[in-house]
């Protein structure tokens, strides 16, 4: 397909998703709202959100170098591409869609880049099993039992899975 008809549509697809994004929204008080907010927060957020994405490309950078070396830019887009899909299809088949498009950007094939998404959830899994385990060592209280802890192990596999 020819590049400029690729950018037409893809603009077509982009206003017609701004047009049921924002329809139906007042816009005079969503101005009213948006004046009101702490500019600084806003950068703040902002940055660490730029930052968070930027630290993941690079994760995955250093998951992927084993197979193949893959550049910062097809690795940010991809996971950007990859929350896109999460937001409009079910399933989180965005992740299949990063693993896809990583694969189309680079030598990689799609089975790699996707047991390198694999291995960045399970990576993430225990990150967050370690920092609630140390926060109740560190942090103990009454109220954490047997059953809460065991709770706690089963919704993170649970939400690990989906």
């Amino acid at each position: 397909m020819n590049r400029y008809i690729k950018l037409i549509l893809g603009i077509c697809i982009s206003l017609i998703g701004l047009y049921f994004a924002f329809s139906g929204i007042d816009f005079d008080q969503l101005w009213i709202i948006i004046k009101q907010l702490d500019l600084f927060y806003g950068a703040l957020s902002l940055t660490i959100l730029l930052l968070s994405n930027a630290i993941r490309a690079l994760r995955w950078q250093i998951l992927a170098y084993p197979l193949d070396r893959i550049s910062f830019n097809p690795a940010l887009s991809s996971i950007m591409i990859g929350y896109f899909g999460n937001s409009v299809l079910p399933f989180r088949m965005g992740e299949l869609l990063r693993a896809y498009v990583l694969a189309e950007k680079t030598s990689l094939n799609i089975s790699s880049a996707f047991g390198t998404i694999v291995t960045e959830r399970i990576l993430d899994f225990v990150g967050l099993s370690l920092l609630i385990l140390l926060t109740i060592v560190v942090y103990p209280a009454d109220w954490i039992n047997q059953k809460i802890i065991i709770s706690v192990i089963v919704i993170s596999l649970i939400a690990f899975i989906f």
